[in-house]
């Protein structure tokens, strides 16, 4: 048996399968398999800790973070604790589960693992009364009976179930699958902007309900700001900013003197990946099919689904022809004022639309500074690198950021 988890991989049923089995020497290894419908939703996974992290002289731990596409977080925690060990890992839980679902913004958790905790029966049941969990693996999973390896969380039955596989492993403990099955709503198709720490920005999103292409509508959390519409139901990526001493209130079409009140008064949203509360999501430079999203612990990378495979900007849509994914070839992303030059990032272009860049609108940062991808302006300090070296060449094959996209309906 592999002794680390392996790489998402498809299925033919719309559910995130985790299997579970004691393994050579004590350790755990779990398989992580995800599957492909016509309601999947995107799922990305982070490795939170190294391989078997050891506690003690016998108590290893391993941690990963799962996200939905609808940004909801689960902490997956792995450990395996001796019979010799004293309280660990449920003192470990005990002590630090506040702490790793705040660190780690995880809204939800699931924990598997051989923890004899039949040993340690009522720190077990404190830690289950104490966060609200409950254990799932309620049958044998050892050949004698003797032991119990719990899959305890706080999702509830009709999310999470377990069962025997009926495969014998080392000290004849027996394979567990635990299957996490919610379905994503048929409304989630296209990838959506997140506030927060992994949570969904519902009721404060910008309304193109029945707006034609170019309408403009107002920014419910900063009526100085509007949106364009797409003529679709969706809207550019970032806000516009009115002139200095005007508003777009709702119910107008261009900017205009005056005062307004917020129609949201919920803290703004963030556009750019280095703030503080990130919530944007920006496109592949490498790959259509993906779009990374700015989510607690840095920017990763996500995948579009079957459906709605190639990114525009802003969304998961169908049409490829409006892919914008080869990064020497610059491109006024729908809404951006400005954009990179790939070849010199000392230099950028001013865009007046959505297209290919026009060289007329070509321009330098000021004298020590360059242009910051991400941020989509000149910042201070002159050390870049330019994204392609020679005008002439193909762009290469380049490796992906660390992390793996999947599709898991969860």
């Amino acid at each position: 048996m592999a002794t680390s988890p392996s790489l998402w991989s498809p299925a033919d049923r719309a559910e995130g399968n985790i299997y579970s089995q004691r393994g050579v020497a004590g350790y755990r290894w779990v398989k992580l398999q995800a599957a492909i419908s016509q309601s999947v939703s995107s799922t990305y996974k982070h490795r939170l800790s190294q391989p078997w992290k050891e506690r003690g002289d016998f108590y290893w731990w391993y941690a990963w973070r799962l996200w939905t596409r609808q940004r909801d977080t689960i902490l997956l925690y792995i450990c395996y604790r001796p019979q010799w060990q004293g309280s660990d890992p449920i003192h470990f839980l005990h002590t630090n589960l506040d702490t790793l679902l705040l660190q780690h913004s995880c809204k939800h958790l699931v924990v598997i693992g051989d923890m004899n905790q039949h040993l340690v029966a009522r720190d077990f049941e404190e830690l289950l009364t104490m966060y609200g969990l409950s254990n799932h693996a309620t049958f044998p999973t050892h050949t004698s009976g003797s032991s119990l390896d719990p899959v305890i969380t706080d999702l509830p039955d009709g999310i999470i179930s377990c069962r025997p596989l009926g495969m014998v492993g080392s000290s004849d403990h027996l394979a567990v699958l635990t299957t996490i099955n919610t379905t994503a709503d048929n409304d989630e198709a296209t990838a959506r902007v997140v506030c927060g720490a992994g949570v969904m920005s519902f009721g404060c999103e910008p309304d193109c309900t029945g707006k034609e292409l170019y309408d403009k509508v107002t920014n419910p959390r900063n009526c100085s700001e509007y949106y364009v519409c797409d003529g679709d139901g969706h809207h550019n990526q970032k806000p516009i900013p009115c002139p200095e001493d005007t508003v777009f209130p709702d119910g107008v079409d261009k900017c205009q003197p005056g005062i307004c009140n917020n129609k949201c008064n919920q803290e703004q949203c963030k556009y750019a990946c280095d703030t503080t509360q990130p919530c944007d999501v920006i496109p592949s430079m490498y790959n259509c099919n993906e779009y990374y999203s700015c989510l607690p612990g840095g920017t990763f990378l996500f995948e579009c689904p079957q459906e709605l495979p190639y990114f525009d900007g802003s969304h998961c849509i169908v049409d490829s022809n409006k892919c914008c994914d080869n990064p020497c070839n610059p491109y006024c992303y729908p809404n951006t004022l400005q954009t990179y030059d790939p070849y010199d990032c000392t230099k950028f272009y001013i865009c007046l639309g959505p297209g290919p860049v026009d060289v007329n609108n070509h321009v330098s940062c000021d004298a020590g500074q360059h242009f910051e991808v991400q941020a989509s302006r000149c910042i201070d300090g002159t050390e870049c690198n330019n994204i392609c070296q020679d005008r002439n060449i193909n762009w290469p094959s380049t490796p992906k950021p660390t992390g793996t996209p999947g599709q898991i309906s969860l």
